[in-house]
Order: structure tokens, then sequence, then C-alpha cells
């Protein structure tokens, strides 16, 4: 790397944005089965607890915020130099292109990666489109 470009990334104080404003999205893959659809989101550095999975108007919606684990905290005593990964709050929405079976749907946390499980719902029957949260499982 040229010592242009290092001294370049390092006069970056004034134009890099603060951790924790406004709202990123995380990346996602998602994949349909027979049986359903998996949705697999990177989430590295995320706390199960500090993210939330919800159904609501045939969308899964996953939010929730990635603290900054150096310079949470720290105002004032902590410069940001090279900021590349995202910070603060996150949404991610996700249109279901079919109806979810609800009570059954999964959602895991495992080294950095989400995945929910929406099993496809059987044909026949009504069913109220209400806001829902899916509990959230962390993994080691």
């Amino acid at each position: 790397m040229s010592k242009r470009i290092v001294t370049q990334w390092y006069s970056l104080d004034a134009r890099v944005t603060q951790p924790g404003t406004g709202t990123w999205t995380p990346n996602a893959s998602i994949y349909e089965r027979p049986e359903g659809l998996v949705v697999l989101v990177e989430l590295a550095g995320v706390k199960a607890e500090e993210v939330e999975v919800h159904i609501a108007n045939q969308k899964l919606i996953i939010s929730g915020n990635r603290r900054d684990p150096v310079c949470a905290g720290k105002s004032g005593t902590c410069r940001v130099k090279l900021m590349e990964m995202d910070m603060g709050h996150f949404e991610r929405i996700i249109p279901l292109p079919f109806r979810v079976e609800r009570e059954e749907a999964t959602a895991l946390c495992r080294n950095g990666l989400l995945e929910v499980r929406l099993p496809r719902r059987a044909m026949g029957g009504d069913e109220v489109d209400l806001h829902q949260a899916i509990r959230l499982k962390e993994s080691s």
C-alpha cells in the first residue's frame, strides 16, 4: 500500500461519519426451499438480545443495533481514523412471497449470522396479518 493512501486514510477525521448515526442495511441471502424460506443475514458483532425479528404485513422485519466495540461511551477520547463497518441502528425488510407458519418460524444467531427459517403455510384458512415477534435463540 502506498504511503499516500495511508496518509489519506489518517486524514479522514473530519469526514468520517460518527458511529450510531443513521440506519444501515445488513447483507442478506434468501433461499426458497419446498418447505419454506431460509434467510441468512450478516450480523457480525451483534448479540442476539440486540436483534428483533418480526413478521408484519407479509414482510420479515429484522432490526437492531451494532455498537462500536472500541469507541462506545468514549466520546472525545476515541477518534475514528477509518470506518468501513457500519455501526448503529440497522434494519432489513424482506417481502415474503407466500404466507408462512408464524408459530413455527425460528431464528438463530450463530457465528455472526442470523438464520431465520419460515415454513410455508399450508393452503386454506384465514389468517389475520398482525405484527408477530419471532423468538431469537443464540448458539455458541
